[in-house]
């Protein structure tokens, strides 16, 4: 399973990440929802799961992200 976290906040970003790969997840980390929003329409299957805080979706369309 391949992972998308969104998070501004850099340490929170790296405890989430480095958790789940204890776990064996497959993860990557960005920084805001512009970034998240690129990266998901390069690679649009390849991610399972999308963690973030509904505070990258200002100014965004939410659907966006189930399409």
């Amino acid at each position: 399973m391949r992972i998308l976290i969104v998070e501004d906040e850099e340490k929170l970003a790296e405890v989430l990440a480095e958790g789940l790969s204890k776990k064996g997840y497959a993860v990557d980390t960005v920084s805001d929802g512009t970034k998240a929003f690129a990266r998901i329409s390069i690679h649009r299957n390849d991610y399972d799961l999308v963690i973030l805080d509904p505070k990258h979706l200002r100014n965004r369309n939410s659907g966006k992200l189930t399409h």
